[in-house]
């Protein structure tokens, strides 16, 4: 964009006419529809359209994905999710909300990384908290420097408590048009 402009002094004196050109941008949610998630495990046991990937971008902040926490020996920490953003993005950012009927055995820590391809992947930040006990439970935003890319690895690296299965409800991520 150009943005035109000029200065007039108190008795109707104009300036030269100054010009800036600037770069605009938006920051939108990409729509569920075009993204897909992978999840490092399930847990069956939660009822119908929960504990799976799926219900990490269904839309829904009712359903959850879990980890198992019915099996005589439980996936231990870390446990993991990929996004799928569809393509190549100008990815910023994302939010999470926690599961609404239950505050226990929800995770506290996680890392983030992403890649162009789901084989080398790239740090992008460490170590960044989430409350999985908010009350009332509400979206936790995390913005990132833009960087273009196809995959987010959230990995979560601490349980909230000492429960060694973690749950989440919902995830939108965002990009740069």
């Amino acid at each position: 964009h150009t943005l035109s402009y000029y200065v007039t002094d108190a008795i109707g004196g104009q300036s030269k006419v100054f010009t800036k050109d600037f770069i605009s941008f938006d920051i939108v949610k990409i729509p569920n529809t075009e993204l897909s998630a992978e999840v490092s495990s399930i847990e069956l046991g939660e009822g119908a359209g929960n504990g799976v990937a799926a219900s990490l971008i269904d839309g829904n902040i009712n359903s959850y994905w879990h980890t198992p926490w019915s099996l005589a020996t439980n996936p231990a920490y870390p446990h993991w999710i990929i996004l799928d953003l569809g393509k190549v993005r100008a990815f910023s950012g994302f939010e999470m909300i926690r599961r609404h009927n239950n505050t226990t055995g929800g995770f506290k820590t996680f890392t983030v990384e992403h890649s162009t391809d789901n084989v080398n992947w790239t740090i992008l930040k460490k170590d960044l908290n989430f409350n999985s006990a908010d009350s009332p439970a509400a979206f936790q935003r995390y913005n990132f420097d833009t960087t273009n890319t196809r995959y987010i690895r959230i990995n979560i690296t601490a349980p909230m408590g000492s429960v060694q299965s973690t749950h989440l409800a919902e995830i939108n991520v965002f990009e740069i048009l």
